[in-house]
C-alpha cells in the first residue's frame, strides 16, 4: 500500500506537470494568433525565456533536493531549518536577480535586439519573488509526500497565467505593441503569484514552522544535490535563452530581413515541439521513480524493464508529432497561428521533439542510477554546441541555421547520454523496440499526413494520421495495452528483451 501511494503521487506530480506545460502551450498559441501575431510574440519572448530560465532553474531541481532534504530530516526542528535556510535562500536569490530585470529592463532588452521587450521585463519580473517561495513549498510537500499540493500549484500558475495574459492582451489590444506585450505579460506575475498563495494556504494547514534560521550546510547540500538536476532539467529553457540573446543579433549583423519577425517565427517553432516533450517526459517519469531502487538492489531485469517502457512511450509520444510537423508543416502552423510564415523552420526543428523527450527520460534513469555527472558533462556541451552552431550556421542560412543548431546539439546531448548509458549503467535498449518499431510507426504516420492534407484538410489530415498510428503502435508491439495499464495501476508486466 505504501509503495501504491507512492507511484500515485509520482503520477499525480508527473500528470501536473505536463498538464502546466500544456497550458503554457495553450497560452503561447492563442497569444500569438488572437494579439501578439511573430513581431509581438518576439517581443514577448524577449522576457518570457529569460523569466522562464529562471523559473526553470528554481522549479526544477530545488524542490527535489529540498524534498530529499525534508524527507531525511531525523527532527521536526531539522526539517523547519531546511525549510526556512531554503525559504530565505532562493526568495533573495530570485528577489535580487528580479530588481536587477526591473531596473535594467531597458539595456537586457537592446542588448537582445529587442528594445520594445523593456516594458514585459518589467512587468514579469515581480514573478521570480514568487517562484522562490513556491520552490521552497513545493519541495516541502514532496517530502512529506503530499504531491496533492505541489500538483495544484503547478496547474494554478500555468492556468492563471493563461487568464490573466489573455485578459492584459485584450485590454491594451490597439495600443503599441511594446504595451500589449506587457499586457500579456502580466499573467505570468498572477499566475506565479496564485501558486504561491495556494501553497501557503496549505502550509498554514500543517505543522511546519518557517523562522529565519539560516544554515550554510543546508545551503551547500541543497546547491550539490540541485546544481546538476537543474542544469539538465533546465536545457530547453536554456536553449531558448541561448536564440533570445543571438538570434536577433546575429540576424541583424548579417542584414537579415525582418529579424524580429523571424524570431517570432522561430519561437513558433519552439513552441510546438516543445509540446510533445512535455507530455513525454511527463508521462515517462511515472514509472521512473523505481530506478533507483532498481540499481540499488541489483534488479537489472526490472530496471531494463522500466527503463525501456519510458523511453517508449518517451518515443510513442514525440514521433508522430515531429512526423506531423515535418509532413504538413504549413498546413499545421495556419491551423494554429493562421500564418505559415518561414515553414521550413518547423520542419528542420522537428525531430527536436523526438531527440529532446528520449534525451530527458535516459537523462532520468542516468541521476537514478547515481551517473548525475553524465547528465551534466551532455547538458553542457549540448549548450556549448547550441551557442557555437548559432553563430557558425545562422550567416549561412539565417532563422533556419539556429532551428538546425537546436536539432544538432539535442541530437549531440541524446547521443553522448545513450554512450554513457551503455557504458556505466546495466539498462541495454534494443534496436528493434527503441529504433525500428518507432520508425515504421514514424514512417507510416508521416505518410497518412502528407498524402490525406493533398485532398483534405490539416484537421482530417492529422485524423487520419492518428487513425493509422494508434492502432500500428499496437500492433507491431511497440507498445503494449498492458504497458499503459501499469501507468495507472502500478501493476508489473513481463519483461521482453526485444
Amino acid at each position: 500500500m505504501k509503495k501504491q501511494s507512492f507511484i500515485t503521487g509520482a503520477f499525480l506530480l508527473a500528470a501536473a506537470t505536463g498538464l502546466g506545460k500544456i497550458f503554457s502551450a495553450i497560452f503561447k498559441i492563442p497569444l500569438d494568433r488572437l494579439f501578439l501575431h511573430a513581431e509581438g510574440m518576439a517581443v514577448f519572448n524577449g522576457a518570457y525565456n529569460v523569466y522562464m530560465f529562471f523559473f526553470a532553474v528554481a522549479t526544477a531541481g530545488l524542490p527535489l533536493a529540498i524534498s530529499q532534504m525534508v524527507a531525511s530530516s531525523d527532527t521536526k526542528e531539522e526539517e523547519n531549518s531546511v525549510v526556512s535556510t531554503a525559504l530565505v535562500f532562493t526568495v533573495s536569490t530570485l528577489t535580487f536577480i528580479a530588481v536587477i530585470l526591473f531596473l535594467f529592463a531597458e539595456p537586457i532588452a537592446i542588448f537582445i535586439g529587442l528594445p520594445d521587450s523593456a516594458p514585459a521585463f518589467r512587468v514579469i519580473s515581480p514573478a521570480l519573488f514568487f517562484c522562490g517561495i513556491t520552490a521552497s513549498l513545493r519541495g516541502y510537500f514532496q517530502g512529506k509526500m503530499n504531491m496533492t499540493a505541489s500538483a495544484l500549484s503547478q496547474v494554478s500558475d500555468s492556468f492563471g497565467r493563461l487568464l490573466a495574459g489573455f485578459f492584459g492582451a485584450y485590454m491594451l489590444l490597439g495600443l503599441p505593441l511594446a504595451t500589449t506585450c506587457a499586457g500579456a505579460a502580466s499573467g505570468v506575475p498572477f499566475g506565479a503569484m496564485l501558486s504561491a498563495v495556494i501553497l501557503v494556504i496549505a502550509a498554514k494547514k500543517t505543522d511546519l514552522h518557517i523562522g529565519l534560521s539560516f544554515s550554510v550546510n543546508h545551503i551547500k547540500r541543497l546547491i550539490s544535490i540541485a546544481l546538476p538536476i537543474t542544469i539538465t532539467a533546465s536545457l530547453h529553457p536554456i536553449f531558448n535563452m541561448t536564440d533570445t540573446f543571438t538570434v536577433v543579433p546575429i540576424l541583424k549583423a548579417i542584414a537579415f530581413p525582418s529579424a524580429q519577425n523571424a524570431f517570432g517565427c522561430l519561437s513558433r517553432a519552439a513552441t510546438l515541439y516543445a509540446l510533445p516533450v512535455s507530455i513525454a517526459t511527463a508521462v515517462a517519469a511515472s514509472v521512473l521513480p523505481a530506478v533507483a531502487e532498481y540499481t540499488k538492489k541489483g534488479s537489472s531485469e526490472n530496471l531494463n524493464r522500466d527503463s525501456s517502457m519510458a523511453v517508449r512511450l518517451a518515443l510513442a509520444v514525440s514521433i508522430p508529432c515531429a512526423a506531423g510537423f515535418m509532413a504538413i508543416p504549413e498546413g499545421i502552423l495556419c491551423f494554429l497561428f493562421d500564418n505559415s510564415a518561414n515553414y521550413l523552420t518547423l520542419v528542420i526543428i522537428a525531430c527536436s521533439a523526438v531527440f529532446l523527450s528520449v534525451g530527458e527520460v535516459i537523462a532520468c534513469i542516468l541521476q537514478g542510477s547515481g551517473k548525475v555527472g553524465c547528465t551534466v558533462i551532455s547538458a553542457i556541451v549540448a549548450t556549448v554546441a547550441k551557442v557555437g552552431l548559432n553563430f557558425t550556421l545562422m550567416p549561412l542560412w539565417g532563422i533556419n541555421g539556429a532551428a538546425a543548431s537546436t536539432l544538432l546539439s539535442y541530437l549531440v546531448f541524446l547521443l553522448m547520454l545513450l554512450i554513457f548509458l551503455r557504458r556505466y549503467t546495466q539498462v541495454r535498449l534494443s534496436f528493434i523496440s527503441h529504433v525500428l518499431k518507432p520508425f515504421v510507426c514514424g514512417v507510416l504516420c508521416f505518410a497518412t499526413a502528407y498524402i490525406v492534407s493533398g485532398c483534405f484538410s490539416t484537421f482530417i489530415s492529422i485524423l487520419a494520421a492518428a487513425v493509422i498510428y494508434i492502432p500500428a503502435v499496437f500492433v507491431t508491439g511497440f507498445i503494449k495495452f498492458s504497458e499503459i495499464n501499469q501507468i495507472f495501476s502500478g501493476h508489473k508486466i513481463e519483461y521482453d528483451s526485444h
